[in-house]
């Protein structure tokens, strides 16, 4: 998280100010842990040796879809803006 977080910040306001164009692979990222995640829950279901996923990366991955639904919403909001600027 003290990695995503100053990353996603810069991002965000290089968006805002008109810096920011290209496509990220933010929702592949998303992706990637929503595989990792929903693996490690069907892994913990079928071993008989007790396996549980740790809080952490559930955590982990609280805070990584939060991150990217507050990313989402300021892409739509910003993207409105601009919208309104060229009428």
């Amino acid at each position: 998280m003290g990695i995503l977080a100053p990353y996603v910040g810069t991002k965000e306001l290089d968006r805002w100010y008109d810096m920011h164009e290209s496509r990220s692979p933010g929702e592949l990222f998303v992706l990637a842990w929503t595989v990792v995640i929903f693996g490690l829950l069907v892994l913990s279901a079928f071993l008989q040796n007790g396996y549980r996923v740790p809080s952490e990366a559930i955590a982990v991955y609280i805070m990584v879809l939060s991150i990217f639904a507050l990313t989402q919403k300021s892409k739509r909001l910003h993207e409105r803006k601009k919208a309104r600027g060229r009428k």
